[in-house]
């Protein structure tokens, strides 16, 4: 049994306000903390842990402190309480908030306390309803205008909505499984631990990152193949390299400490960085009378993508609660000439990046086929420089022949999806790294025009980026 405990509490526990009702039965470890309770509820209802939370028990609060700046609340650690200490009795009622701005607030009705079974992993998940709501959407009401909007194609908001969750959101959709594979993680009191900044990433169901690579991995064997003045001016105006050097650049003259819950970069890192790329990402969306502001670097794309490739190629480490630097590697990364710079993070994406942190949907399973990067780069490699390539064909091809699937094979969109999918995973970062360029039409939603990917060109940087890939073991 993964978690040493003698008892379990079964907990009941209901999105309040709910309508029809939200809800998760859990059996949860006598011996847990309330930070690990935390932690289990954000896997088991489907949140992504941008926000803040706390419990309230009794009249009293349980959180992070360190949340409760001028200690107004008197919030206690939740690392230091275990369940067994404060559950006095059975039946017990409490609850848990989570995101002070939409008042997320769950009932947890513990409804009993069983001895635990041998050979079974805890916590685990008995039962459920419903979808868990998109984050940060207005809390239980904004939820309620946000299905309304959705259901209906003449609501003046039903556009921005479908364009900011996707087709594909069900809202009473509930899959057991997927939520019991991410509890199988054993939970630990992570911020008294220095776990890797990437094992917290939960929500893509796999570390975004594995290893990241030596320095001497940064050289490939064919360089030959990469150094001309050619390739060199071309990776000179790379932007995902121009980015990647003003990320670095900012944790070596910044003091930039991760979030105590994930390792994320703050706020003020986010949004100084943001200023520094070649395109300044857009740090909030107005949706009719709605305006998010992004809570969580995992929000604000071009930044997150950049911080995983410095990761996975070593330029930059960090944590939880640990100052993210720039490394040794990374100082020696700056003084590359341009086309090595550019080689670097492509190496990195292509072998050390998990791709589905680009469509990070449940029905593309945790992990892409074996084959799928391999026919990535055969079908891209058959594609002359300079040439106009369809997309769609070619998203079809490479669809079947890297075997791409997607596991709700009910659903009518399949097509689209997996499209969408090779889209996001393979033409949009490839283009950053400036392998292909890529045209774009309009396609109309409603009253609004979106893009729409026409075609590409393979670039001769490209052709040469991806020669030398197909050279390396």
């Amino acid at each position: 049994m993964a978690t040493k405990t003698s008892y379990v509490y079964q907990i009941k526990v209901t999105l309040k306000d709910s309508q029809p009702p939200i809800w998760r039965r859990i059996l949860v470890p006598a011996n847990h903390t309330f930070y690990q309770l935390h932690h289990t509820l954000q896997f088991a209802m489907g949140w992504y842990d941008y926000h803040l939370h706390q419990f309230t028990i009794n009249g009293d609060i349980y959180g992070d402190p360190a949340d409760d700046e001028f200690d107004d609340l008197g919030t206690r650690d939740e690392t230091k309480f275990k369940l067994s200490k404060l559950i006095a009795r059975i039946p017990f009622r409490f609850t848990y908030e989570y995101d002070f701005g939409d008042g997320w607030e769950h009932i947890l009705a513990v409804e009993k306390l069983l001895p635990a079974e041998r050979g079974v992993h805890y916590p685990v998940c008995l039962a459920g309803k419903r979808a868990c709501p998109p984050e940060d959407v207005g809390g239980v009401w904004g939820y309620q205008n946000f299905l309304t909007a959705l259901r209906d194609p003449e609501n003046p908001e039903h556009a921005e909505y479908l364009e900011w969750v996707g087709d594909n959101f069900d809202p009473e959709a509930f899959d057991l499984e997927a939520i019991n594979r991410r509890l199988k993680r054993t939970i630990k009191n992570r911020r008294e631990t220095e776990d890797d900044w990437f094992d917290e990433d939960d929500l893509f169901e796999e570390e975004a990152v594995q290893v990241a690579p030596r320095q001497e991995q940064f050289i490939p064997s064919d360089l030959k193949n990469l150094l001309s003045d050619v390739n060199e001016s071309y990776a000179t105006n790379v932007a995902i390299r121009l980015d990647t050097l003003a990320f670095i650049a900012y944790l070596r003259d910044n003091k930039v400490t991760g979030t105590q819950s994930t390792g994320n970069l703050p706020r003020k890192a986010i949004e100084a960085i943001a200023a520094r790329f070649v395109k300044p990402p857009i740090l909030q969306n107005v949706i009719g009378t709605h305006t998010f502001r992004f809570q969580n670097e995992l929000e604000v794309w071009p930044i997150y993508f950049v911080h995983i490739l410095a990761s996975a190629a070593g330029l930059a480490s960090g944590g939880q609660s640990k100052r993210w630097r720039m490394t040794k590697v990374g100082e020696q990364f700056i003084s590359q000439p341009a086309i090595l710079q550019v080689w670097a993070l492509l190496y990195a994406y292509w072998h050390k990046v998990n791709w589905l942190i680009t469509y990070p949907y449940q029905g593309m399973g945790d992990s892409l086929p074996f084959e799928f990067q391999r026919a990535t780069l055969s079908l891209l490699l058959e594609q002359p420089v300079g040439i106009t390539v369809q997309f769609q064909p070619f998203a079809d091809q490479l669809i079947q022949t890297g075997r791409l699937g997607w596991s709700k094979p009910d659903l009518e969109s399949v097509s689209d999806i997996l499209r969408s999918a090779v889209e996001r995973m393979v033409i949009q970062p490839m283009a950053q790294f400036g392998v292909l360029e890529c045209l774009y039409g309009s396609e109309k939603i409603g009253a609004h025009e979106y893009p729409m990917l026409v075609s590409f060109q393979v670039t001769p940087l490209g052709k040469a980026l991806l020669t030398v890939m197909s050279h390396e073991k």
